[in-house]
């Protein structure tokens, strides 16, 4: 929130508004579906008791509220987003004695940089910031760390599974040209893994056709969708994963390329072994395919799949029966 809560829209009759087009059509029916800052506070009040029946459920230090994207729409501007944000992002940091949950709070680059909701580095006086920045498209670690922000390094030129490159790209040292004070405020970084070519809902961010895996959608392929997104996730996250944890610039410089390979070769065989369906070094995994072989083809029996007329027909709360 406030984008990508179309999710949320089944919640309008509680207390939350979106955005309107034109002609003063709701805009969730977009895949974004953004929240709107109505006069009366009905959105910032939900979003309020959301996050406080959330930090009830969850003991996580971290609550995160994403963020990501924001763009005026409609009747919405920057500056309604930022007011939203503001305020969960006041209650999730508040203190507890005076209705806030005191907790820590997380979100993408964009309420940083584009609402400006997160506050400088605090004072010595004042301790350490209750607040994270991910960076990932728009701005660097290096950019966000320099303002003085608590930073996780998201970047999709590396570590974006669905639509990254091969395992090499992984292996990147996040902290690369930073002064020691920069590094105290790296946190680490993060693996994503949007689920985008899955996508079997009306008004798909693929608005207009189904992408390459949506066949994995429904429930009777649970076990053919679990093997192609840890395919596509793993070795690449586990390199990640070594960047993050214990990255060495002297890595390849003392071995080459080989020694990597080696290194990266004899990883990948623990994790098939202990049952892990990773892809096999020696091929390529993708959402739809692993190793040059759909995941749906002849030998696989018919999957159930809905029609568009269906999907478009579904409505929040109606539940979805597939054979």
């Amino acid at each position: 929130m406030p984008g990508h809560s179309q999710g949320l829209k089944g919640l309008s009759r509680q207390g939350l508004n979106f955005c309107l087009t034109e002609g003063n059509v709701t805009h969730t029916h977009q895949p974004f579906g953004e929240l709107a800052n109505d006069k009366a506070g009905q959105t910032i009040a939900t979003m309020k008791a959301i996050y406080t029946e959330l930090a009830g459920m969850f003991p996580d230090e971290e609550l995160f509220i994403g963020a990501d994207e924001v763009a005026p729409a409609g009747n919405c501007t920057l500056s309604d987003y930022a007011a939203i944000e503001r305020a969960v992002c006041e209650t999730v940091t508040g203190d507890k004695t005076q209705g806030g949950l005191g907790r820590t709070v997380g979100g993408w680059e964009e309420y940083a940089f584009e609402t400006a909701v997160v506050p400088p580095l605090p004072s010595a006086a004042e301790g350490a910031s209750n607040y994270v920045v991910n960076t990932c498209h728009y701005h660097t670690q290096f950019e966000s760390t320099a303002r003085g922000w608590q930073t996780v390094a998201s970047n999709d030129s590396h570590f974006y599974l669905v639509y990254g490159g091969g395992y090499p790209s992984y292996w990147v040292d996040i902290a690369s040209g930073m002064n020691a004070t920069q590094r105290s405020l790296l946190r680490g970084g993060s693996v994503s893994a949007w689920v985008d070519e899955y996508c079997y809902i009306a008004y798909c961010i693929h608005e207009g056709q189904f992408p390459s895996a949506h066949a994995l959608f429904p429930p009777s392929a649970d076990a053919l969708f679990h093997q192609s997104i840890i395919g596509y996730s793993f070795p690449r996250a586990a390199v990640g994963a070594g960047s993050f944890w214990n990255y060495l610039s002297e890595f390849k410089a003392a071995g080459g390329d080989g020694a990597f390979q080696a290194t990266y070769d004899a990883m990948n065989s623990r994790l098939i072994q202990r049952g892990v369906p990773s892809c096999p070094s020696e091929c390529h995994c993708d959402a739809a395919s692993r190793c040059g072989t759909p995941y749906i083809n002849e030998t696989v029996p018919p999957i159930r799949t809905l029609s568009k007329q269906e999907l478009f027909e579904l409505r929040p709360g109606r539940p979805l029966h597939l054979p």
